[in-house]
């Protein structure tokens, strides 16, 4: 098993970050474990954040699996090692967190599944 860190995005994860009227990201980590033995990749997404007005909730742009089973399924949402409610439905992820503006919150974002674009895993010439 490889493990690769990640401080570069990729065009996958950046879709984590859509544009939003409710948040400003301040900053961002992304960690993905690969295998040789799966396509499947984890991660783990720590996304620093502000609220620009009082809310409720926020969206990402992070797909879930599609019905050729590729796409991420969302395990797992904390914020200080507390569970956040949240729903992840065909495009994005929707995190139920209520934030007033100005204060920084970290969310752990922890997901798993076959990227359905930007990441491409395949066979080389050796196989």
């Amino acid at each position: 098993m490889h493990r690769l860190v990640l401080a570069v995005l990729f065009s996958s994860c950046t879709s984590l970050l859509a544009q939003n009227p409710v948040i400003d990201v301040q900053h961002y980590d992304f960690s993905l474990t690969l295998t040789d033995s799966s396509n499947i990749i984890h991660g783990t997404a720590l996304v620093t954040l502000e609220f620009k007005d009082p809310s409720d909730e926020f969206t990402l742009d992070l797909a879930r699996k599609n019905e050729e089973g590729k796409g991420m399924t969302v395990s797992s949402v904390t914020e200080n090692k507390k569970n956040i409610p949240y729903t992840q439905n065909v495009q994005t992820l929707v995190v139920h967190a209520s934030g007033a503006p100005g204060r920084p919150h970290t969310y752990r974002i922890v997901y798993s599944g076959i990227p359905a674009d930007g990441l491409i895993i395949s066979n080389n010439k050796f196989g």
